[in-house]
């Protein structure tokens, strides 16, 4: 039985991000493995940008026959989806497609599996404070036998649900909502919210790497350009600095990686203007930022001071 696959699903118009997500998982840790659950067909240069990455990776084309796929709901499968290959796993890590994996000591899956011991949960999550409705995080770490035995009645219910277009998130609320909801129904218990206990080894929700999403911003090209950022950014970089302590080894995997010829390959091949800049914009702004913070490690001091008031 192999120990870890790092699993999401996602819908065509987010196919692009494909190739930079297994790239990244399989550089930094190549005893994992990959399985992408996409509802389309993946494009030809997508499947020729795949042909240059090693690694145990597969996408399923054209999943989710029957369910809506906007937004919303391909969010929501990620939750809800089954395959019999799981069983070949131990644990398995469901998280958003734009992320960029970097390697860290102790591992992914070591410190996920620490987690798990520390809320004596058979997940690792987060139950996030002061949201309505009730969410847990995104990112989302489970030690699969019990998981499975506990949630397959409720990921079988709300398919059902969601096939039949009654899961809207005008009725759930986002996605992590309906985990939560999932969660609670399961019987399998809730972490304690932060304001309860505030601890950081039980309120643990790193990032393991890069959010495209996030370091695509104009903010990010410098770290002067933070104190200009609104204050939803800055509140998300101070996030950053408390849950991701190994933010700087992050980066100097990034910089091993964008110095190799798969990389230089993959820019070239992927993707159409609105992913391709999305991704150029972050691989630009993250060794624009870093360089500026390895020569100055105390540009980081008022965040650090900033994030634990």
């Amino acid at each position: 039985m192999k120990d870890l696959c790092i699993t999401t699903a996602v819908n065509e118009g987010y196919q692009n991000y494909i190739p930079w997500f297994i790239y990244f998982v399989c550089e930094s840790y190549p005893m994992y493995s990959v399985r992408i659950f996409l509802s389309s067909k993946l494009g030809l240069r997508l499947k020729s940008a795949l042909r240059l990455i090693s690694g145990d990776f597969k996408v399923y084309e054209n999943s989710f026959s029957g369910f809506p796929t906007d937004a919303h709901s391909i969010k929501c499968l990620r939750w809800l989806n089954y395959v019999l290959e799981f069983e070949d796993f131990k644990y398995l890590y469901i998280c958003d497609l734009d992320m960029l994996i970097c390697r860290e000591e102790p591992t992914l899956l070591e410190q996920h599996i620490n987690h798990c011991k520390v809320l004596g949960l058979p997940y690792s999550n987060i139950n996030r404070p002061n949201v309505s409705p009730p969410r847990i995080g995104g990112y989302h770490f489970v030690e699969r036998e019990p998981w499975f035995e506990a949630m397959l009645p409720v990921i079988k219910k709300y398919r059902k649900r969601l096939k039949s277009g009654d899961l809207t998130q005008a009725k759930v609320g986002k996605n992590e909502s309906l985990l939560y909801i999932m969660i609670k129904e399961s019987g399998l218990g809730l972490p304690l919210e932060y304001n309860t206990n505030s601890s950081p080894e039980y309120h643990f929700r790193p990032e393991h790497g890069f959010h495209v999403n996030f370091w695509n911003k104009s903010c990010f090209q410098h770290p002067s350009l933070l104190h200009e950022a609104g204050s939803k950014i800055q509140r998300q970089w101070t996030t950053f600095l408390r849950t991701d302590p190994n933010h700087m080894v992050y980066y100097q995997q990034f910089k091993k990686m964008q110095s190799s010829l798969v990389f230089r390959q993959l820019l070239e091949l992927v993707s159409p203007k609105d992913i391709r800049f999305s991704v150029d914009r972050a691989f630009k702004n993250i060794p624009s930022f870093y360089s500026v913070l390895e020569e100055d490690p105390s540009l980081l001091d008022f965040w650090i001071r900033s994030e634990g008031n």
